[in-house]
């Protein structure tokens, strides 16, 4: 079952409006095997407000076993000018938690990315899995998050009393199931897997030109320049996210596809 989302946000004009921290998410849903179900979890942008509260995420759910659908929004307190990264850490401790309790179960999960722009200066930037955030400046291309995957966490897996397994022809996974090592939900592998994320903070430059936010089923068809270079010489948001997910598409992607883009006017 394939969901495709495209997304934008043009943070110039938000900064010319004087709204100059924005909260970005994306995940990207994994269904548990053998349950027909659809389960998306869609990006939202959010305020920051100016002091205590940290808005997180918005969920839509839609499930064929039942009709109708749920939306709720969950909200992290934390003092996040003191301490911005403790406060993203909790956030994404307490969303799983939420996740684990209203949402996933044990039998499927999400992978997730998220950007904080604080003072129209910084990034702040989280991950846990395989969605990855891209930093695409005027001569530059940089991956700002981290990919989890089995192979390169292998480590961690055993230090949790989990194992890393390959199958002939197969990618590596956490207890023969999991092909990544970080996520939000996956109740049944939680003791072997974490939803610690790896956050990152990331000076923007007048050179920094726009910024993706993307789940593996754009990664798993376009390298990180391919996907650069594929909306450059665009100049709206929206055009350029719709763009990718079509890029994707033309290359045969088989997996959920969930993009963002925000572009920088300075």
């Amino acid at each position: 079952m394939q969901h495709v989302k495209g997304s934008s946000c043009s943070i110039g004009k938000l900064c010319a409006e004087g709204l100059w921290e924005k909260w970005l998410m994306l995940t990207s849903r994994r269904a548990g095997s053998g349950h027909q179900i659809s389960k998306t979890f869609s990006c939202s942008i959010v305020l920051v407000p100016q002091f205590h509260l940290i808005p997180f995420y918005h969920v839509h759910k839609r499930q064929a076993s039942s009709k109708g659908h749920l939306d709720y929004s969950l909200k992290a307190k934390e003092d996040f000018w003191t301490d911005p990264e403790s406060a993203v850490r909790k956030a994404y401790k307490e969303t799983d938690k939420q996740i684990l309790e209203k949402v996933a179960g044990s039998q499927s999960g999400s992978t997730a990315v998220t950007a904080i722009l604080i003072n129209k200066e910084k990034l702040l930037v989280a991950n846990v899995g395989d969605s990855r955030g891209v930093l695409c400046k005027r001569r530059d291309i940089e991956q700002i998050t981290v990919d989890h995957e089995p192979e390169k966490e292998k480590e961690l897996v055993e230090s949790k009393g989990g194992f890393v397994s390959q199958t002939p022809g197969g990618v590596p996974r956490v207890d023969g199931q999991l092909a990544m090592t970080r996520a939000f939900g996956d109740g049944k592998l939680k003791g072997h897997i974490t939803s610690e994320p790896d956050v990152m903070v990331e000076n923007l430059g007048a050179d920094a030109k726009f910024f993706i936010l993307a789940s593996d089923g754009l990664w798993k068809v376009m390298s990180n320049e391919d996907a650069c270079d594929c909306i450059r010489e665009l100049n709206d948001a929206q055009e350029a996210a719709e763009e990718l997910v079509k890029e994707a598409l033309y290359k045969r992607s088989l997996d959920d596809i969930s993009c963002v883009v925000v572009m920088f006017h300075h």
